[in-house]
């Protein structure tokens, strides 16, 4: 039929939430954390994110060392408009005392 086997996991929430669950209580930083989240396989993009977006949320996300590597950086599509977005929003939210 040339479609060839799904190897890794599926688009199912439930598995989604406790492969993610596994990496968060495992993970030994953010880049292992991805790392490990990329090698699952299949649906990885969810794992990925909702890994890293729930790291950031508890301990922070800084660039460069001990954060998101600029490796990961470096060829994304317009980097430079989405840190200069990032920065306004962090000087809104110091504005508003939440930060």
């Amino acid at each position: 039929d040339g479609k060839s086997p799904m190897h890794g996991l599926w688009t199912d929430s439930m598995r989604t939430a406790a492969v993610v669950c596994y990496i968060l209580k495992f993970h030994r930083g953010l880049q292992g954390a991805l790392l490990t989240s990329v090698d699952v396989g299949g649906d990885v993009d969810s794992v990925a994110a909702l890994t890293a977006g729930i790291i950031g949320g508890s301990v922070g996300l800084d660039f460069g060392d001990g954060g998101v590597p600029w490796k990961f950086l470096e060829e994304l599509e317009g980097v430079e408009y989405l840190m200069a977005r990032a920065a306004e929003f962090e000087q809104w939210l110091v504005q508003q005392a939440l930060l």
